[in-house]
């Protein structure tokens, strides 16, 4: 495929974007070269003329005079027919190195950019990136119409209604390519009519969205997991690569005290756990940064906690490692068992009494 395409990029195939009728160029030095004939040969008779007929010079001068002359005019001529072709030939050169040059700014564009007949949708010409994008190499694209790439324009009466609109007003339309290989992807295409001599093109860029899409569905997701942990009655917290608080939700402010605020970007351990437990997470915690593995994870656990206030309380805790951005992070979800022992306790006491 590469091959193929690196083939395409040396092709002589010059954009519709910048065609021009060659014709002038090809006919000049032919028109040019007539006229020469004529003049030189309008000169000699009108030479010979007045040699013979008003000046009478005998045969010897005619033979010396006569080619002298002839020399001189053809020699104007000459001039005079070599120093516009030279000009066509600088202005050639000039316009084949801006064509060089505007094939390659063109083909390192970061989009896919099309030129297509408005008349039939047939693809013009595309750019390298289109050819990678789409999987076909350009001589394929070029033995394709729109209709072959697109799905949202699938027959001639969307193709004319998307010319009509592109005509009028410019057209920016999100749609779905499909690629060699039967997939799809989004595409935001930006479109416009460009007129050069009596033709009408359309140059249509196109911008894949895959990203976007992916950003689009993750912020989605990452919403829908805020508003689960928003409504939960267990606390959830997140700690982050250096163990710090990354995420605290409602839940988690109610049972330690703290606001989000207070607790986002504080160490974990060091807000959460007493005091005399701090040296043995610690240690955990270099071990969990380097290997993502630790004896709390995967398990559910009960230990000791404290608040804002400063009041212990038992808790539940079960924890995981989530690997984001090459870096270990550890989410944990608590519940807290001070009401569960109140209520044993309670219980007990009223059992006794």
């Amino acid at each position: 495929m590469s091959a193929t395409l690196d083939k395409d990029k040396k092709a002589d195939s010059a954009l519709g974007l910048v065609a021009h009728d060659q014709s002038d160029v090809r006919t000049r030095p032919i028109v040019l070269f007539v006229k020469a004939v004529v003049i030189i040969f309008v000169c000699e008779a009108a030479i010979m003329v007045v040699m013979e007929n008003m000046l009478n010079i005998g045969k010897i001068w005619e033979v010396v005079l006569d080619p002298i002359l002839l020399a001189i005019v053809t020699a104007i001529m000459l001039y005079w027919l070599v120093t516009p072709l030279n000009e066509m030939l600088k202005t050639s050169e000039k316009a084949e190195r801006k064509l060089d040059l505007f094939r390659n700014l063109i083909d390192k564009s970061n989009d896919s950019i099309f030129i297509i007949e408005p008349e039939t949708g047939k693809i013009l010409d595309a750019n390298y990136k289109a050819c990678i994008a789409l999987g076909y190499g350009r001589p394929e694209l070029l033995n394709m119409t729109v209709l072959n790439i697109g799905e949202h324009i699938t027959d001639n009466t969307d193709w004319a209604e998307y010319v009509g609109k592109v005509r009028n007003y410019g057209y920016m339309l999100a749609e779905r390519y499909k690629r060699k290989d039967g997939s799809t992807f989004p595409v935001e295409v930006n479109a416009s009519i460009v007129k050069l001599g009596h033709r009408e093109y359309i140059v249509a860029v196109a911008r894949d969205t895959i990203e976007r899409e992916h950003a689009q569905i993750q912020l989605e997701e990452s919403e829908t997991i805020r508003k689960i942990a928003e409504c939960a009655k267990d606390a959830i917290i997140m700690m982050g690569a250096k163990g710090e608080i990354s995420f605290w939700n409602p839940a988690a402010e109610r049972i330690f005290g703290y606001s989000r605020n207070e607790a986002i970007g504080k160490p974990m351990h060091s807000l959460l756990a007493p005091g005399r437990f701090h040296d043995a997470y610690q240690k955990g915690l270099s071990h969990f940064q380097k290997t993502g593995q630790g004896n709390a994870l995967g398990k559910t656990l009960k230990l000791e906690a404290i608040r804002k206030n400063g009041e212990e309380f038992s808790m539940e805790l079960s924890v995981n490692s989530v690997h984001l951005g090459g870096k270990w992070h550890a989410v944990g979800i608590i519940r807290d068992m001070s009401e569960n022992k109140k209520a044993e306790a309670d219980l007990v006491n009223g059992i006794m009494a």
